[in-house]
């Protein structure tokens, strides 16, 4: 997957509301003082997307780039956590809204690209409905995904 160029302002106005609605707001009012979140085993899609999780840095840069040569459409995020893999998702997902990190590279699909201080910590893309689907799931402690 090749890195899109990120621009927010071209994404339908729909994703805006739910991803301020439903992404930043939940993050500012409720969920960042959350204690528990759904469980995450790294083996199985959540909401239909392959979360990756990579514990350093360089790790998570490495895979990047050896996913960038490839041109395959898939439905992944790969990420930094260090701790709570979800709430740690959430989160990047959170300053990816926040700072306008974001871009749809095609109908129907987002693509999410978090760096921080020079360093990579999220990226990837899936179709909106899924990460609609992976918000939820994340929010309500896994109770609509069961």
């Amino acid at each position: 997957m090749s890195k899109p160029l990120l621009d927010p302002v071209d994404v339908p106005v729909e994703w805006h509301r739910f991803l301020y609605r439903s992404v930043l707001l939940e993050w500012e009012m409720v969920l960042h003082q959350r204690k528990q979140f759904p469980r995450f085993n790294g083996r199985k899609p959540v909401a239909g997307v392959n979360l990756v999780k990579m514990d350093g840095l360089p790790e998570l840069s490495q895979w990047f780039s050896t996913q960038a040569e490839t041109q395959k459409p898939a439905e992944c995020f790969a990420f930094y956590s260090k701790e709570t893999a979800l709430k740690d998702l959430f989160k990047l997902i959170r300053n990816c809204v926040a700072h306008g990190h974001y871009s749809s590279p095609r109908k129907g699909w987002i693509y999410l690209h978090h760096v921080y201080q020079g360093k990579l910590k999220l990226s990837g893309q899936a179709k909106f409905s899924s990460l609609k689907d992976l918000i939820v799931f994340i929010s309500t402690d896994g109770a609509a995904g069961k």
